[in-house]
């Protein structure tokens, strides 16, 4: 079975903590990339003709169908809806894999059954900090969410990020600080750094603000990259590629104080964080903005249109439309009249 298919069907026939299922039924009611994910999980949903939906998961898939409004009008079918119902769960589950992952990954290994794994979920417009059992501090930025064990498991202390963070390690020689996302690893004895590594995103950012640190690349074909203070380092999930670069202090987590600071940032990235900011789904209904870059900081306490407001006056026909929690960017050409 590839490890696609038992992280699904491990999905369904176990129990996952509160903040996972909570994550689950976000993204079950959004209704972006439909089509794409449709493609992409065709192949896993020929091999789960066995899958077991139990009754809790399929109430729960019940009211999400109602409110995704896919059911006709009249009596509901438990029978002729279960697989139908099943299978909108494969297609839609697939930004949790990487999330789901990490349970199964501790769950493998030759560990401690006993070892409790605990969760820290940053909501949209929502950042959190949280104390790690070894003393080490994380900062959560919106949309994020960080797993880590109560205590140290094979000599290393290990957290697994689905998202962005910035934290500040307790140093340890004897026991290695490990940062893993879906597609890199950062290792560490004592620093302070950030990560972004968000799932819809395919570039993960690493910076490093004091101390120093290594990269640890899922490719076999990478070898490992050391940082020191000021790097930067973006790795391309989908091309392989790495850039490597310079940034100033006042960049590296700026987050953290409620800011949206963005340095020479294509501006496709700089809508992508106002998904996490404000909660919305952007549509980008031009590709003139695709290579352009801006240099741009968005106030704590801001709102979604205050902000939306500062890329109009930059950015040459930049026009929006806001609907409940969609945000369709257009390219209009304003008409000039003698």
């Amino acid at each position: 079975m590839s490890i696609i298919s038992r992280i699904i069907s491990t999905f369904f026939n176990n129990d996952y903590p509160d903040k996972v299922q909570i994550k689950f039924r976000e993204w079950l009611v959004e209704e972006r990339f439909i089509e794409e994910k449709e493609k992409g999980m065709k192949s896993v949903w020929d091999s789960l003709q066995n899958i077991r939906l139990d009754m809790s998961t399929f109430r729960s898939l019940q009211e999400t169908e109602r409110k995704l409004d896919f059911h006709k009008k009249g009596r509901f079918s438990v029978k002729k809806q279960a697989a139908r119902l099943t299978r909108i769960a494969a297609i839609l589950i697939l930004p949790l894999l990487s999330v789901i992952f990490t349970y199964i990954y501790f769950q493998s290994k030759n560990f401690n059954s006993s070892v409790k794994l605990s969760e820290c979920y940053a909501s949209h417009g929502e950042l959190k900090t949280v104390k790690l059992p070894d003393g080490s501090v994380a900062v959560i930025n919106s949309g994020s969410l960080l797993i880590y064990p109560e205590e140290e498991m094979d000599g290393k202390r290990i957290v697994y990020l689905n998202g962005e963070a910035f934290f500040e390690v307790e140093y340890n020689r004897d026991l290695p600080f490990i940062v893993k996302t879906n597609g890199l690893e950062v290792e560490v004895l004592g620093t302070k750094f950030n990560v972004s590594a968000y799932p819809d995103m395919p570039k993960i950012t690493t910076t490093l603000k004091e101390g120093k640190i290594r990269i640890n690349f899922d490719s076999t074909v990478r070898e490992s990259v050391t940082l020191s203070p000021n790097d930067e380092v973006i790795y391309n999930r989908e091309t392989d590629e790495i850039i490597y670069g310079k940034i100033a202090d006042r960049y590296i987590g700026a987050w953290r104080e409620g800011h949206l600071l963005f340095n020479e940032a294509p501006i496709t990235e700089i809508l992508r964080s106002f998904e996490h900011r404000y909660g919305v789904n952007v549509y980008l209904n031009s590709n003139k903005y695709t290579k352009d870059k801006l240099t741009v900081k968005f106030i704590h306490g801001e709102t979604i249109k205050e902000s939306l407001l500062v890329l109009e006056k930059i950015i040459p026909n930049f026009s929006y439309r806001l609907e409940d929690n969609k945000l369709y960017i257009y390219y209009h050409v304003k008409k000039e009249y003698p």
